[in-house]
């Protein structure tokens, strides 16, 4: 599923490629003028004697060193030359004294609860002669230069050797004009190598729920999934249902009734009609399907005729579930968004009775999903009085 989900996303950016922007991060590179940043004085009385500056970045701890090929012996520290240009930046975090961070201004503001996508090159920089230190690099959401906020982003352990890695950078809080970069490590002591930063892009978003979740079912006359969804935000102008293929199925959150002879995926995506800097924002979200040729199983959607059935549909205080063959062992009631609101492992049976008082209190259309003891799962779709 994931691959299906990469390689819709990919398409789908590269057909309206023209139409997004990017937000701008200043001087990529990492260049600036070598320099070593050292301190000196006694352990008690350190004193900063240089530290390095870099176009278009603010320095906010202040222990940051721009270093370049001639910056150590290869034989002494690893790795010893920047991945991409003639300097790279060096982070240290080795001490609550010495310490690196830095931050710069955006073209284009973090809009909160947007996901954006970064990528970077990264390598733990370490003396071969000392133990070796997984660290991890984290990013903030600023308000000013070095007013950190909110922790926007952390990696994962930065491995020896250059690496490049993807950020997904999610403003929860607030709006963010500068994000900050700085070392998160897991012992006492540490150094980081930052290297070849590139500008921000909008990332799939999440404002489109497909209501229809991943199911399978065995294949028969009668398999067939009422594809729908629903969204968070009311600003879109183009909703659609797409196939495997990137086939359109139909336009609006309703994708019809399809009926699969084999296993594949379908895919809703919604543009957002209101335009920021980054550029226009797409939605998705996918229904992954796989058709079991074998044993017979149950399906997704509200038809008695695959395999589940409930009743009395509109429902008031309960609701009876009825299953073909098919044993259930767990009942899980979801709303309109998604949301599980109610689960109740029952023993192995075809036929039970949910109770839906002090459950469900407001009127409005639920899904019941049944959970068989071979693993699979049923959607069912009832309204609630």
């Amino acid at each position: 599923m994931i691959k299906a989900i990469a390689q819709i996303i990919i398409c789908a950016i590269a057909f309206y490629q023209q139409a997004i922007a990017q937000i701008i991060v200043t001087n990529k590179e990492m260049e600036g003028t070598k320099c070593i940043a050292f301190v000196g004085g006694s352990i008690d009385t350190f004193v900063y004697l240089n530290t390095c500056s870099l176009s278009g970045f603010f320095l906010c701890d202040s222990f940051v060193s721009v270093i370049d090929n001639t910056f150590s012996n290869p034989t002494t520290f690893y790795p010893a030359f920047p991945y991409s240009g003639q300097t790279c930046i060096m982070i240290s975090d080795v001490s609550n004294t010495l310490k690196g961070s830095l931050s710069t201004f955006l073209s284009c503001s973090l809009k909160r609860n947007r996901e954006y996508q970064i990528t970077y090159w990264a390598a733990d920089f370490f003396n071969l002669d000392s133990l070796y230190n997984k660290k991890t690099l984290q990013i903030w959401g600023n308000t000013d230069t070095c007013n950190r906020i909110e922790k926007i982003y952390e990696s994962e352990g930065i491995d020896t050797g250059w690496h490049q890695y993807t950020a997904i950078l999610t403003p929860k809080l607030q709006d963010y004009e500068f994000i900050h970069f700085r070392i998160g490590i897991t012992s006492v002591t540490g150094n980081l190598q930052l290297d070849a930063l590139s500008d921000i892009y909008p990332f799939n978003a999440n404002d489109v729920t497909a209501t229809i979740q991943d199911t399978a079912f065995a294949k028969a006359n009668s398999t067939c999934i009422e594809l729908s969804a629903t969204a968070n935000i009311a600003t879109y102008d183009t909703v659609y249902w797409q196939d495997a293929a990137g086939n359109k199925i139909a336009d609006g959150f309703s994708g019809g009734i399809v009926c699969p002879d084999s296993s594949t995926y379908y895919v809703i995506a919604m543009r957002d009609s209101v335009q920021d800097c980054a550029g226009i924002w797409w939605s998705y979200d996918t229904v992954k399907v796989t058709v079991n040729t074998g044993t017979a199983v149950a399906t997704p959607a509200g038809s008695e005729a695959y395999g589940v059935n409930i009743f009395p549909n509109p429902a008031t205080n309960s609701i009876n579930i009825k299953s073909g063959a098919n044993l259930m062992q767990q009942i899980s009631i979801f709303d309109a968004t998604g949301k599980n609101i109610y689960s109740q492992q029952i023993k192995a049976t075809t036929y039970t009775t949910i109770l839906l008082e002090n459950r469900i209190n407001t009127s409005g259309v639920y899904f019941a999903e049944v959970t068989f003891t071979n693993g699979l799962k049923q959607r069912v779709k009832f309204l609630k009085e």
